[in-house]
């Protein structure tokens, strides 16, 4: 798909790895929407970024637990850039052991919420032009990690809502594709030691600590590399896109590779 003249939008895009996905698109021509829930975040984001790129970036308050406001940023999005979204990247998420039920309608109902949204916009069935819906994931998206079971359970279920979607005959006249980036640690304050003892388990924080410490931390830039590798590449559908610094986790560059599900040894 090119880039190029799109619009796009992305949830909790005003900052950290929304903001890295928001700037790459950004620098590949697109129009973007930011659809977050803090709005003087994103209207400083906005505000800067607009330095740059003029009026390709605006924001809209947006609380992706419901429906109603997810839908308007999509009308918002047309009647701001005289054209429906070409790509949705549902990126909000949170990281949260102890309110379980609001790390789930985050980083799991919300998601389903906001592709419900876009294929009645974008679909080509609906009177849209297609396009692509992709999910920020994680790595604990297809691997386990000890300090945190919910937040690792949403992340692996949105890797599997992505390869069900893609194979879905229900979703295969919208013209959409639909994948997921799985990024390791990335420099952003989710990861702080502040943070992660408020969100996690006491008696894993020291192994969350010991574990981020042993990895290079990838740039939020890295992400929205991977982000722009999904959406240019017509070829993939349903794909879980690994971004982390190899088999070591040290380095100046980051490696990107899919994670396959084991289809060859496990039958129904």
């Amino acid at each position: 798909m090119k880039i190029d003249g799109s619009v796009a939008i992305v949830t909790g895009g005003a900052q950290g790895v929304g903001r890295g996905i928001v700037e790459a698109l950004l620098g590949k021509g697109a129009k973007v929407c930011i659809a977050d829930i803090n709005k003087a975040t994103s209207e400083l984001t906005v505000k800067e970024l607009a330095e740059t790129y003029g009026d390709k970036i605006f924001c809209k308050e947006c609380d992706v637990t419901k429906d109603a406001e997810i839908r308007a940023v999509f009308g918002v999005v047309q009647d701001k850039f005289g054209s429906r979204a070409d790509i949705m990247v549902n990126n909000a998420g949170i990281c949260d052991e102890f309110d379980f039920a609001r790390c789930v309608a985050i980083n799991l109902e919300a998601q389903i919420r906001c592709t419900h949204a876009a294929v009645e916009s974008m679909g080509v069935n609906n009177g849209g032009k297609g396009g692509v819906i992709l999910f920020t994931a994680s790595i604990l998206g297809v691997i386990p990690f000890q300090g945190a079971p919910v937040y690792c359970a949403t992340k692996h279920a949105v890797v599997g809502y992505v390869r069900c979607l893609a194979s879905c005959p229900s979703y295969s006249q919208c013209g959409l594709r639909f994948n997921c980036i799985c990024p390791s640690y990335v420099d952003t304050p989710l990861i702080s030691v502040a943070e992660l003892s408020k969100n996690i388990d006491a008696e894993c924080i020291d192994a969350a600590i010991e574990k981020r410490n042993s990895v290079d931390l990838l740039r939020p830039s890295d992400v929205g590399v991977g982000c722009i590798k999904l959406i240019e590449d017509d070829t993939l559908n349903g794909k879980a896109l690994v971004v982390n610094h190899g088999d070591t986790g040290r380095g100046d560059v980051a490696v990107y590779s899919f994670a396959e599900p084991p289809t060859d040894t496990i039958k129904l």
